[in-house]
Formats: C-alpha cells, structure tokens, sequence
C-alpha cells in the first residue's frame, strides 16, 4: 500500500528550498490527500535554520490561504518543528513536532546534524561518542516529557554523520530515553531524511530502535523530513518494507481529523 501524507516538510520559510504552494502542488501531483508544513521554530540561539521571529501570523495565514485554495483536492495541515532548544512556537497549529538538534555545552549550543566539522567539534566538547549520546538521549527524553509534542522527530539524529559508535552501553542510553519518551507522545517519526541526502541508507530510528517502540506498543508516523518537494515521499516503500519486517502492522498518517491509522500488512 502507499502512504498519502507527509507531516514533515520545510519550505522557504525556514531552510526548504521550496515555496509552500510549490509543496502542495508537488504533493497532489504524487497523489497525496494530506500534506503537512512544518517549518522550524525560532532558535535564539541560531537563526539561520529557523522561521524568524514576527513571522508566525503570516506563515499560519498561508497555510490557511492554501488549505482554502486547495479544498477538496487535498488537506494541507499546519504544523511546526518545535526544537526543544529554542522558544515555544508562537502560534497556534494542529500538530507539533519536537526535535533536539542542539546539544548545550559549556554555555554553548552545538548542532548535532550540521556538518561534519561541527560534529566533530561536538564529539571533542562532549568526551566522545558515548559521553556525548549519554547527554543528547537523556536531555531529549527530558525536553520531550516536558512539552508533551504530538510526534517525536528523528530520535537518533547524532547518527547522521556515522561517528558515533553503536556499542551496547550506546544502545542501552538510547533505549532508556526512548521508552520515557514513548508514553509522552502520539507517535515516533520514521524519517527518511537522511536518505534523502545520501548519508544513510536506512531511516532514523535504527532497527533496535524500531523494535523497541514496537515491544513497548508505541505508534509509528512516515515522514520524509522533506527540504525539497521533490523528496516528500523519499524511499516510502522500502521504509514500508522494513516496517513490516519488523513486525509493525500499522503506521499513524495525520489528516484533517487528526492522526488515523493505516494498515500496512
């Protein structure tokens, strides 16, 4: 079967190359029913990524242009990636992502997915590898019980680059804050956007990963963590595939009733 939707997308109004009207259309044209926006929350901190302070109002105001425009076509849902670092979203939307790309040290916030010398620098200030998911884990589990977001986004994002090892006191760290955080949300994202970029052939959150939110009964939500229109529904189907190997028989997709699932057997 194929997903219709796709919750997590960036346009120009953070880092996506594409307007949001761009990304509508592109979805129909691939036959969705649902598409969501989801631009970066304002970070103090670092502004380059984000949607600017002010800018709320007009960015729910074009949404809600869309959503009339395309009405009857398809649902375009407004959402927002809420990094965990940052302020709270300064707007109302029908659903909230909650992502940690940030890890605090001495003071300072580091990105944990911007670049390979950024995260090495990341790596030096945090003791290594497993010192560094010890704190990025156990502050992700914290920040996620304490704003409660509907979707938990790339849980495992200090994976990106492939320079942290995956020993068994890292998949230990990484299980613990993942079973706290399950109860606190509707769903776990299974992104696919590291793919997307070539630096992965296999979504966030690893196997072991996936595994555990299934064990522990939680819901799983398809997204492609799309910058370009062109990649809303990168590598779907080989996604799907190894769901369903793993034993998943559903998947969450959020539509204008709310989040509704999806059989995939």
């Amino acid at each position: 079967m194929q997903i219709g939707s796709n919750i997590h997308t960036h346009t120009v109004w953070s880092d996506g190359r594409d307007s949001m009207e761009t990304v509508v259309e592109t979805a129909l044209r691939k036959g969705f029913h649902s598409v969501g926006i989801s631009d970066h929350s304002y970070t103090w901190f670092d502004e380059r990524y984000c949607m600017q302070r002010g800018k709320e109002a007009a960015y729910t105001a074009e949404l809600r242009r869309l959503r009339e425009r395309y009405d009857g076509q398809i649902d375009v849902l407004t959402g927002i990636e809420y990094d965990l670092a940052g302020d709270a979203p300064a707007l109302e939307t029908g659903y909230v992502i909650g992502s940690a790309h940030y890890v605090r040290i001495g003071g300072e916030y580091l990105p944990v997915d911007e670049d390979v010398p950024n995260f090495r620098r990341l790596l030096e200030a945090a003791g290594g590898g497993l010192e560094l998911a010890k704190r990025y884990f156990s502050e992700l589990a914290e920040q996620i019980l304490r704003v409660r977001p509907d979707v938990l986004g790339h849980f495992d994002l200090l994976t990106k680059f492939s320079m942290v090892e995956e020993t068994e006191a890292y998949r230990d760290c990484a299980r613990e804050a993942l079973l706290a955080a399950i109860p606190a949300v509707k769903a776990v994202e299974v992104n696919t956007g590291a793919m997307a970029r070539g630096l992965r052939n296999s979504p966030y959150p690893a196997d072991f990963l996936l595994q555990t939110i299934r064990e522990a009964g939680g819901q799983v939500i398809l997204s492609s963590d799309a910058h370009r229109a062109e990649h809303l529904d990168f590598a779907f189907g080989e996604t799907l595939e190894r769901l369903r190997r793993l034993g998943f028989t559903q998947v969450l997709e959020r539509r204008k009733a709310g989040f509704v699932p999806v059989s995939i057997g």
